[in-house]
C-alpha cells in the first residue's frame, strides 16, 4: 500500500509541471536549464514528502483498521 501513495504523489507532481507553480514545474524548468542540483532537490522533496505521506497518513489509517492485510 505504501508504494501506491508514493507513485500517486510523483504522478501528481509531474502533472503539476503543466501549471505555473509546484515542485514538478521546478524540476521541469531545472531540466530545461540543466540545473542538476535543483532537479535532485525537487526529487528529494518529493521522496521525503512521499515517505511522510506513507508513514504518517497511511500508518494512521491502518491503525484505525480501515485497511486490513489479507
Amino acid at each position: 500500500m505504501y508504494i501506491l501513495s508514493r507513485r500517486a504523489l510523483i504522478g501528481a507532481e509531474m502533472l503539476a509541471a503543466l501549471v505555473r507553480w509546484g515542485i514538478g514545474k521546478m524540476i521541469y524548468n531545472a531540466r530545461f536549464f540543466n540545473d542538476i542540483q535543483l532537479m535532485f532537490l525537487g526529487l528529494s522533496i518529493i521522496g521525503i514528502a512521499g515517505l511522510i505521506l506513507d508513514h504518517v497518513v497511511m500508518g494512521t489509517i491502518e491503525k484505525w483498521g480501515m485497511i486490513k492485510e489479507g
